[in-house]
């Protein structure tokens, strides 16, 4: 039995470097209406399961910090 591989991710037009992702990145993120599943980010930028959950840990880190502590 053959083995699928991903494709791998393609960069949107015009985007150059690890800033651009990291920027489609966020502003994807921003825009869901739900938190994502390490399945989504595997699906949306065919990266393995743990790529998917190092992102998803450093997404909850930043969104934690920013949070307003009394």
């Amino acid at each position: 039995m053959a083995i699928q591989r991903r494709p791998q991710y393609e960069r949107p037009p015009g985007a150059v470097g690890h800033i651009e992702f990291a920027l489609c990145f966020a502003a994807w993120m921003q825009s869901r209406r739900q938190p994502p599943t390490y399945r989504d980010l595997m699906e949306r930028f065919q990266m393995s399961r743990g790529t998917a959950y190092r992102f998803l840990r450093r997404w909850q880190d930043v969104v934690q910090s920013e949070q307003v502590r009394p």
